[in-house]
Order: C-alpha cells, then sequence, then structure tokens
C-alpha cells in the first residue's frame, strides 16, 4: 500500500490541489512487489497438490506443486489466500514478504461434499446430475447384516427391500423399476465393480463414504451397466500419525412387529367359529371335527382301525382312541385339545452381535487402515441364523512425491443355517396356512440326535388342508447350510506427470466361492407328505478381474474457470462354474452319511450336472467438466462398451450423456437473501444401458438328459468374446 506522503491542509482549495498532484504522481509510481514461498500441507502432515494461492483483490494466483511448495511474488502489505477443496481457507497478511508454510484444516460442511463419481472426485456443488450423498455417520448405529439395507429411506428415489431372514440380499431399486430382466444398480466398491449380489459381503462398519448415481447424465460413464444405477462406496482409509484403535459392538434382540400375528392367524376357537359359518352359508354339512360344541380332543388318520369318526370331537362325536395303534408313519394321533398358536411355536427373539475392530495411522509415506469384524444373526424362525467375519487392509505408498501405490482388500467368509425359503410354500406362509386344530407334535416320543423331540404333529387328516408343520419344517433344516468366501479389491498405482495430470493404473479382482447342502426329511404327519429322505449338493466358483487405466486433468484459471478432463480405457474378464448332485431314498438320516454316495441311497435317482460360463467387456469413455464462477455448470460424458454377452452383430454400443446447471443462488439478486441456501436449476439428458443378461455357456443349456435321446451340442457362439 501506497504511503500518504502529504498531509492535507484545511484549506479547500489547496486540498483540491494537492489531491489532484498526488493522483498524478501515482500514475508514475511503481507498487513495490514481495515474494513469498512456503509449503501447504494438509491436517495429517501430508503435502497438498494444487492449492490455490492467490493474492486477494486480483487476479494474480498459483497453484502449489507435487511437493506441496508455492512461490508468487504480490504486493508490499498484501494478503495472500490459500483454499482447497474440503478444507478451510486461509488468509496471510506477507508484509515485507518471507516464507510462509501453512497446515490446512478440514472443513466438515465441504468435506460432506466432496464425492466420487465415476472414477473421480468432485464436490457435490458442482455435479449438475442427480447424486444422493449418505451421510454415514447417521447409519452407523443401525445393526444389519448388510450395508444396502441402511439405505433405507436415506436417498430420495432410492426404495430398499428385504425379506427379513438374517443375511438376505436387499432388493434396491434406483427410480423404480427399468427392466425386464435384472433390476439391481451397479455397485462400485473402492473402484471394484460388482453386480452380484451374493459378492457384496463387506462389512457396513467399514464404509466412509456411499453415494447414489441417480440419473443418466452421472451414472452414464459405467455405460451398459448402469441402466440401474450406480451405488459407490468407498471404505475407511489411514491417515499419518500414531496408531489409532476403534472398537465398534452392539449386542441386541431382534423380534417381530407386536400384533403382526394376531392380525393375520386365527385361534383355534374362531377357526372353528368360521368353518362353521362357512359351511352353513353353504347349505353343506359340518365335517366331522367342526360338528362338537367344543375343540376336537384327538385326531387320528386310520377310521379302518378306529370306528371312530376321524376326528374325535366335542360333546356329539365319540373321543375314544385307541392309542395302542399309534404309528409315526401310518396312524400318527395327535392330541389337539388345545390348539395350536403356530406364530409361537415357530417364532422367537433372535439375538444379534456385531463386533468391529481396526488400526489405522501412518506416515507421511505410508498409511495404513487394517480391521476385522464379526456378526452372528439369529433368525426370528427358530433354527435360524447367520455369521459373517470380514477382514479388511487398506494401504497407501507414497513412493516419490509424484507417485503413490496402494491397495484396497476385503476378505469375507459367511454361513446361512437353514435359510427359509420365501415363496408360496415357505415357512412363512406355512405359518399362517396351517390349522390352529393341528398340534406341534403328536403323541409319540421320538426324539432327534440333538434330544429335541421330533415326532411332529400335522395335517394328516380330512379337513385339514395340505400345508406343511413350520416348526417341523425349521428343526429339520437345522443342520442345512450355505458357505460362501469372497475376496474382493484392487491394486493400484498413480502417477503425476505435470500439476494437475494424474495418470492411474488400477487392477481389480472380485472372486468368490459357495457351498452348500441340503437334507430333505420324511413328513409323515402331512397330508402331502414327503416319503423318501433325499440329499443334495452344490458347488460353485467364479471370479472377474477388471483392469481399468485413467488419464485425469484438472486445471483452475483465476478464481473463475475450472476445468476437468478424463479419459480412460477398461477391460473386465468374468469366468464361472458350478456343480451340482442329488441322491435320494437315504436310509439314514445320519449326518455322517449325508455325501452323494450310492451306498446311501437309491443309485437309479443320482443326478449330477454342472455348467460354467464366461463374459467379457471391453469399454473406452471420457468425461469433460467446466465450471465458471461456481454459479454455471456444463459436463458431457461419452462411453463405448463392446459386451460378449450379445451377438456379434449386437456387441457394441455408444452412451452419451450431457448436463448442464445454474446455481441461482449465487446470482447477485439472491445472495443476500435469508431463505434460500442453496438453489440449483439443473438438466440433463443421456443414455444408459443393461448388459446383466444370462452370459453364454460352454454347453448348450438345452442339451438332454440321461433319459433323453438328445446330446449336449457344442456351439461356436459359446466360445465367441469381445
Amino acid at each position: 500500500m501506497q504511503k500518504e506522503i502529504i498531509k492535507v491542509l484545511p484549506n479547500l482549495a489547496r486540498n483540491i490541489h494537492l489531491t489532484l498532484m498526488l493522483i498524478a504522481f501515482s500514475a508514475f509510481t511503481v507498487v513495490a512487489q514481495v515474494t513469498v514461498t512456503g509449503i501447504v500441507k494438509d491436517e495429517t502432515g501430508s503435502e497438498v497438490i494444487g492449492a490455490n494461492v492467490l493474492e486477494l483483490g486480483t487476479t494474480n494466483g498459483t497453484i502449489t506443486e507435487l511437493n506441496g511448495a508455492y512461490s508468487l511474488k504480490v504486493g508490499q502489505d498484501a494478503k495472500i489466500q490459500i483454499s482447497y477443496t474440503g478444507y478451510v481457507t486461509r488468509e496471510i497478511a506477507v508484509g515485507v514478504g518471507g516464507k510462509f508454510d501453512v497446515n490446512l484444516e478440514v472443513e466438515s460442511a465441504l468435506l460432506d461434499e466432496v464425492v466420487v463419481t465415476g472414477y473421480q472426485i468432485q464436490r457435490k456443488r458442482d455435479i449438475s446430475g442427480a447424486v444422493s450423498v449418505i451421510n454415514t455417520s447417521d447409519i452407523q448405529n443401525l445393526v444389519t447384516s448388510s450395508f444396502a439395507q441402511k439405505l433405507q429411506g436415506r436417498a430420495p428415489g432410492v426404495t430398499v427391500s428385504t425379506s427379513g431372514a438374517p443375511g438376505s440380499a436387499a432388493n434396491v431399486r434406483i427410480r423404480g423399476i427399468s427392466s425386464f430382466g435384472n433390476n439391481d444398480p451397479l455397485y462400485v466398491i473402492d473402484g471394484v465393480p460388482v453386480q452380484d449380489k451374493g459378492n457384496l459381503n463387506i462389512n457396513p462398519n467399514d464404509i466412509e463414504s456411499m453415494q447414489v448415481l441417480k440419473d443418466t447424465s452421472t451414472a452414464s460413464i459405467y455405460g451398459s451397466r448402469a441402466s440401474n444405477g450406480v451405488i459407490i462406496i468407498t471404505t475407511k482409509k489411514g491417515k499419518s500419525g500414531k496408531p489409532r484403535f476403534t472398537y465398534n459392538g452392539s449386542l441386541s434382540s431382534a423380534s417381530a412387529v407386536k400384533g403382526w400375528n394376531d392380525i393375520l392367524i386365527l385361534n383355534s376357537n374362531e377357526y372353528l367359529d368360521m368353518t362353521k359359518q362357512f359351511y352353513n352359508n353353504g347349505g353343506q354339512a359340518l365335517p366331522a371335527y367342526a360338528k362338537g360344541t367344543g375343540l376336537p380332543k384327538f385326531i387320528y388318520v386310520n377310521p379302518t382301525l378306529n370306528t371312530d369318526a376321524t376326528f374325535g370331537a366335542g360333546s356329539s362325536v365319540a373321543n375314544t382312541v385307541d392309542l395302542s395303534l399309534y404309528d409315526r408313519y401310518t396312524n400318527p394321533i395327535m392330541e389337539t385339545s388345545a390348539g395350536t398358536d403356530w406364530w409361537d411355536a415357530s417364532t422367537r427373539s433372535a439375538m444379534v452381535q456385531d463386533h468391529s475392530f481396526s488400526v489405522s495411522g501412518g506416515t507421511e509415506n505410508l498409511t495404513y487402515a487394517v480391521g476385522a469384524g464379526i456378526l452372528q444373526q439369529e433368525g426370528i424362525l427358530k433354527y435360524n441364523e447367520f455369521n459373517r467375519y470380514n477382514v479388511r487392509a487398506n494401504t497407501m505408498i507414497k513412493v516419490s512425491n509424484r507417485f503413490r501405490i496402494g491397495e484396497n482388500l476385503n476378505f469375507a467368509y459367511r454361513t446361512d443355517v437353514n435359510n427359509p425359503a420365501q415363496s408360496e410354500q415357505g415357512t412363512i406362509s406355512a405359518i399362517y396356512k396351517s390349522s390352529p386344530l393341528a398340534p406341534v407334535y403328536d403323541l409319540g416320543n421320538s426324539v432327534g440326535s440333538d434330544g429335541e423331540r421330533d415326532s411332529f404333529g400335522g395335517t394328516k387328516s380330512a379337513d385339514l388342508g395340505n400345508s406343511t408343520n413350520p416348526l417341523a419344517r425349521l428343526y429339520r433344516g437345522r443342520n442345512n447350510l450355505a458357505q460362501n468366501m469372497n475376496i474382493l479389491g484392487n491394486l493400484f498405482a498413480e502417477f503425476d506427470i505435470i500439476s494437475g495430470l494424474t495418470l492411474k493404473t488400477d487392477f481389480k479382482l472380485d472372486m468368490g466361492s459357495g457351498y452348500s447342502r441340503a437334507f430333505s426329511y420324511r413328513t409323515p404327519e402331512n397330508q402331502e407328505g414327503q416319503g423318501a429322505q433325499n440329499f443334495r449338493e452344490d458347488w460353485g466358483t467364479g471370479r472377474t478381474w477388471t483392469w481399468t487405466n485413467t488419464a485425469n486433468y484438472q486445471k483452475q484459471i483465476g478464481e473463475k474457470h475450472n476445468f476437468g478432463v478424463l479419459i480412460g480405457y477398461e477391460a473386465l474378464h468374468g469366468k464361472g462354474r458350478n456343480i451340482s448332485g442329488t441322491l435320494n431314498d437315504y436310509f439314514t438320516v445320519s449326518e455322517d452319511a449325508w455325501y452323494l454316495n450310492t451306498g446311501f441311497g437309491d443309485a437309479t435317482s443320482r443326478g449330477v450336472s454342472s455348467n460354467g460360463g464366461e463374459n467379457k467387456l471391453l469399454s473406452i469413455f471420457g468425461k469433460v467438466d467446466y465450471a465458471y464462477d461456481d454459479k454455471y455448470f456444463i459436463s458431457g460424458t461419452l462411453r463405448r462398451d463392446g459386451s460378449s454377452r450379445f451377438s456379434p452383430s449386437k456387441r457394441y454400443a455408444v452412451f452419451p450423456a450431457f448436463s448442464a446447471g445454474w446455481r441461482i443462488s449465487g446470482e447477485d439478486f439472491l445472495k443476500d437473501n435469508s431463505i434460500i441456501n442453496d438453489l440449483k436449476l439443473r438438466a440433463s439428458w443421456g443414455k444408459t444401458g443393461n448388459e446383466n443378461i444370462r452370459p453364454y455357456n460352454y454347453v448348450n443349456q438345452w442339451g438332454g438328459t440321461i433319459a433323453s435321446d438328445n446330446k449336449l451340442a457344442l456351439h461356436e457362439n459359446y466360445y465367441r468374446v469381445c
């Protein structure tokens, strides 16, 4: 600032004269320049690359170099402003110049606006498409087996449903249903694309950020996999500093919504009243069990062995039953005078425990985050449970100021015990379809290998319907299980060519295997009982690797112009194989004999099958972003995919997208209002696709069986790849 050198005198005329002299003198004065230098670091002590250093009140500025250093000539006694996305802006009076090192502090309000959107990081306020950012701090206290379940009610336009069974995958729909086939979104976990919901076995407590790309302008960067939307997940990373140990644990209990069973299920007396009214309204004779004034005392099956009616009922029908004629398989006899509440008989208060432990830290050149988690969840249906074990490791190594390498790795192992079928013939359906007259157990005293009683009652009598005993189904499936292992991770390297230009290569792997077994027992208590004991065993494995190479350039010109350019190349290869086998009419129920050995069952009933599939995807893509004065935004995306899931003539497709935005609240006529905080007008257009269909198989899917004349045929098209 130029110092005043003339003292203004009181005389007005002289003041005017001297003022004119000052103006003329200033025109020929050169303002003194000083040099300011320094290094900008973040809250962890790491150098910040690309931070803006600006002389306040001018367009004179620069950005920090690869080592966080800056150098700028400014006016003497000027102020410089140092800013970087996600951090508090600093202002420094430079005086006569010198070195000014700065440690930026995280701005939590701005940090929440920094989101991952398709191979790059952007401020949410700069995005002209539809993106929902999930506040992960709000969902940490929710105990669920899947992170997808935590999305419920957290993002506009996103609906989440689940069967309620522990460990069950959630059905996520972004802006409704868009296809006759698969409607699941694409998940991108630390850059790894995942479309198989069975491989989403990450620990929800490991999630640092979650974004939902909802419209075509933001999701089209993923082209043929983006028609159902994209959910991007980033797990927690380490920060330099002393090791930080974290433990999260919870113990809770789950139960069905109170009153649900009272609404849907009749008790035995209500059932009898309804039956009498139904038959009387139709002018039909009452069934035997409804002729009496009270509940029937016994249900038995073989009237030729007992002269009474099938049901021994109330006061009008004799109750004499020869208990010596009881046989579990040919003549079960059941006492039913008390009636049965099938909901209470089949459900329980389920315990859930969730534990997570992590350690993170590092130095300027190495950061790490390692964690482990255990989730053990009982189902509200008896003999049903889910267990998941996770190990996670994320590291970043700063080889030099320009070169960085790192990895993200998640290993998961899960078991599903007796996961009940969710269908018309499933366990839940059996609860409200079973007659309340049928008892839980018959009069036998048979017990299973675990000491539990297994002489079950059921519907094997006239007029009781064909439902199964839900508790019997649950008990008999207590040793049926499914096991899955999954490795999800990536290795990457980043190189800063020049200021603002970063090259990145990223190799990603999604690999897993699964095994399941199921033994089905005879069901003599059912109206439509199963007469043989059968065993099924399945095994499968699959892996998908993805190799992505990108160049990302970010440039700020002056105070108002921000440019971003992204180009990339990506290749994907997936391959899987499975085998299954069945053997019927087992002579024993012993778990030790649960093998596909013909010595344990009917050799002629043995069935074995296997198949395999493969798919490839090849892509090139690009994206351009421009923002002016933090008020006007334009973005354009173009991607070309080639997928082996389609025929050669339909293999390739192009997916363009365009969006524009206007931050109206940034205009002068709205800047100082106290009502509107942030008002943005957006418009977008684009195309996305859905290539998530069945991949080609090595063997014709319409091949024959052992009993048919067809021969399995190999076709050239099944070998084609892109």
